[in-house]
């Protein structure tokens, strides 16, 4: 197993990550494992412990001029290359991180637009549209989503078990594993019973 992979590996079993981090930082940190290669070649574990903080500061200089990613982007990337290091520093896999010194990537945050309530009213009359039941799980969704503010990921995997009907309420699992129970509106759960129905 690389260590690419021993980490993730870590991520998902004493961290709690969700696949999507996961998926994401797999991504990242391959394209640096790639970056790497073609600069010096060579076995893996050697390679780790050759990077330098040089190394960190010509690479995220690639992401942002060559390879153009947006701000955020080139974050995130950043954080999982600082905490792919900080795990081969606790493993004991090498000495120093070369991370430590660098400078985390600063990412302006804008505020969301918010949608006008006739958008909402839009969007969650469209699946009305479609008579099928294919429609009816589309108003659930649409309906747990706004209703309850879920996230997509924590949407996807609910079971039935874990929507409570009479106590207009669902059970899920957030960032972290932790659980939360949202109480839902009458319209929510009016759309549930008509597509578990």
């Amino acid at each position: 197993m690389s260590r690419i992979e021993e980490f993730l590996t870590y991520l998902s079993a004493e961290k709690g990550c969700s696949e999507n981090t996961i998926s994401a930082y797999r991504v990242d940190l391959e394209q640096f494992r790639e970056y790497l290669q073609r600069r010096y070649g060579g076995d893996e574990d050697l390679l780790w412990r050759r990077v330098e903080k040089t190394d960190i500061i010509s690479y995220i200089m690639y992401l942002k001029g060559d390879r153009e990613y947006a701000a955020a982007t080139s974050a995130r990337k950043v954080a999982a290359i600082r905490s792919f290091f900080h795990f081969l520093v606790s493993e004991g896999l090498i000495r120093d991180d070369p991370t430590a010194t660098v400078d985390s990537l600063r990412v302006k945050k804008h505020l969301p637009r918010p949608m006008t309530v006739e958008d909402v009213d839009r969007l969650l009359a469209e699946p009305g549209k479609l008579s099928s039941h294919k429609g009816l799980r589309d108003q659930a969704i649409l309906e747990l989503l706004y209703a309850a503010g879920l996230r997509v990921s924590e949407l996807v995997s609910l079971k039935v078990d874990d929507v409570n009907l009479p106590s207009a309420s669902v059970r899920c699992w957030g960032k972290g594993s932790k659980e939360r129970v949202i109480p839902i509106h009458q319209q929510a759960v009016s759309a549930l019973r008509e597509y578990l129905d």
